[in-house]
């Protein structure tokens, strides 16, 4: 008797059906075998990522495990040499030390002694605003350093007052001391300087020019040194602008007195209410006699010679081009 095909693989299968079947039982094994490693995998490189990492965040760069003290200590050497001024930005300029990393711009940022010093180049076609924008900043981030600025005007624009102004107004507010500030703008810059203790300027000529100005009052101002240039011939002017009440200490080159050396210094005294204590007059041609009577309450005259200067590290220098 002949057996039915098939019959020991079960019924209604063929032999081959069977074998096919046990294939994709095996495949099926396997794959649930592979998709049950898979989903340990994750799991594992994580811990493997972990420890990796852990290892990366062990390490620093030596550069970064300094003191802040020490990283600002280095980075004001970084700068010229003060009171030499920087860029405000590109090359040798304080800010490229921020764009390092953000540890070195919060170092940077919180050191006042990298923002003391300010170079700009102004020209009314470049960037006016920008420039005038960074200058703020900078000053704001000086804090209560000595400043050491530098302003150079490239224009020669009938309105370059007006544009300029903004830029000396801004410097005005910041300040306590101001050496040499040579230009025909001295009224409009001093308006917005309360704080100034310390004054030393030299012009050209101290005329208020041909628009009526207001009085300027300058609270805090105790020594004022006003020097004339070779080339000038100064006028009276500004100088019957000024109340001092605090002045102390007084260096007037004497054509700026002009016409009546005398009567200006008594009226600019008496307007001021203030104290003087030591008056030097340079290009002097009156007597010290004449002084003398006139103003006795002034402790110490100087004639043809300077105010001596105590402590000239103390002051700011600012140098308009």
């Amino acid at each position: 008797m002949t057996p039915r095909t098939g019959s020991e693989s079960g019924p209604g299968l063929t032999e081959s059906a069977a074998s096919e079947r046990a294939v994709d039982r095996a495949r099926a094994e396997g794959l649930e075998a592979q998709i049950l490693e898979l989903q340990h995998t994750p799991g594992a490189l994580q811990q493997e990522k972990d420890l990796v990492q852990g290892r990366l965040n062990a390490y620093r760069y030596l550069v970064l495990t300094l003191p802040n003290e020490i990283v600002s200590e280095i980075f004001v050497h970084f700068l010229p040499v003060y009171p030499h001024s920087p860029p405000l930005i590109g090359p040798r300029s304080p800010a490229l030390l921020g764009q390092v990393c953000r540890k070195w711009r919060d170092i940077a940022l919180s050191t006042p002694e990298l923002w003391r010093a300010v170079r700009l180049t102004l020209n009314k076609k470049r960037r006016r605003e920008q420039q005038l924008r960074l200058l703020e900043t900078s000053l704001e981030r000086s804090g209560s350093c000595r400043l050491s600025i530098e302003l150079c005007f490239k224009s020669n624009d009938a309105d370059s007052g007006t544009w300029e102004l903004p830029f000396l107004q801004t410097i005005a507010r910041h300040l306590l001391t101001v050496e040499w500030i040579a230009g025909d703008q001295l009224m409009d810059v001093l308006r917005y300087a309360a704080n100034l203790v310390f004054c030393q300027a030299s012009f050209y000529d101290l005329g208020v020019g041909q628009q009526p100005r207001k009085d300027v009052v300058l609270p805090s101002l105790e020594t004022l040194i006003l020097s004339k240039s070779s080339r000038s011939n100064p006028r009276l002017g500004g100088l019957v602008l000024l109340t001092l009440p605090a002045l102390r200490r007084l260096q007037v080159a004497e054509p700026f007195l002009q016409p009546d050396p005398i009567s200006t210094l008594v009226s600019l005294v008496s307007k001021s209410g203030c104290i003087l204590q030591e008056l030097c007059i340079t290009h002097s041609h009156l007597s010290r006699d004449m002084y003398q009577t006139a103003l006795p309450s002034v402790a110490s005259f100087i004639f043809n010679g300077q105010l001596d200067i105590d402590d000239p590290d103390d002051m700011s220098f600012w140098n308009l081009i």
